[in-house]
């Protein structure tokens, strides 16, 4: 869930604190509409030393297995984090992967690949939280590939231990109940019926047999 104040507040919360640096993971914000907040970040990070923004190629740009991102803030703060990386801030990066991360921020097709890698998920994640309703479980929409979702304590924990794309945790109100919640990503048609194979209690013999005709 994306908070909509959440520049306004760690402006506030920035100022109190001046020797902190505040870094912002944007790793998913490709997921997300561009708002009012976002370009308060942005110019939080291009005054203040201590706001940093954090940003890596992910899946909406077709490249996560590249590795590659990048980081803004001020001039001093961008020399500070130079100077203190391995070679010097010289890292090698190959010329092919600055290409693809060029062509996938600012190419032609860029927009309209993030909006076909945007809708794919978005479709996949309904999906596997209208199967995941139909057996019991409470899920929550997201605009990223990933949701939470809430429900048996066993049944988590025996999907976790099956290999299933679940990270428990717990939320403060989830202490002495029977139910928690999990972070659930969402992936291609293949991996999310594994993922719901690995939910659905043992007593149901063909978990995804009443999923056939959706």
């Amino acid at each position: 869930v994306k908070d909509p104040d959440f520049g306004a507040r760690l402006a506030e919360v920035r100022g109190r604190a001046p020797a902190t640096i505040f870094a912002i993971d944007e790793t998913y914000m490709g997921f997300t509409e561009g708002s009012e907040d976002d370009q308060l970040l942005l110019s939080l990070a291009e005054e203040y030393d201590n706001v940093v923004l954090i940003r890596s190629l992910s899946k909406v740009e077709g490249l996560a297995a590249v590795r590659l991102g990048w980081a803004q803030s001020t001039p001093n703060t961008v020399r500070a984090i130079s100077e203190g990386l391995p070679f010097a801030g010289q890292l090698y990066i190959s010329e092919l992967a600055l290409a693809g991360a060029l062509a996938a921020l600012r190419g032609p097709a860029a927009p309209e690949h993030r909006r076909q890698v945007r809708k794919f998920y978005e479709e996949e994640q309904q999906w596997l939280r209208e199967q995941l309703e139909e057996i019991g479980f409470e899920t929550f929409a997201s605009q990223a590939p990933f949701f939470v979702l809430r429900g048996p304590a066993d049944a988590l924990q025996a999907a976790v231990k099956a290999g299933a794309a679940v990270q428990r945790f717990d939320f403060p109100g989830d202490q002495g109940s029977e139910r928690r919640s999990a972070v659930c990503l969402v992936a291609d048609r293949a991996s999310n019926e594994t993922t719901l194979r690995c939910l659905v209690p043992e007593k149901e013999e063909d978990p995804l047999a009443w999923a056939a005709g959706m």
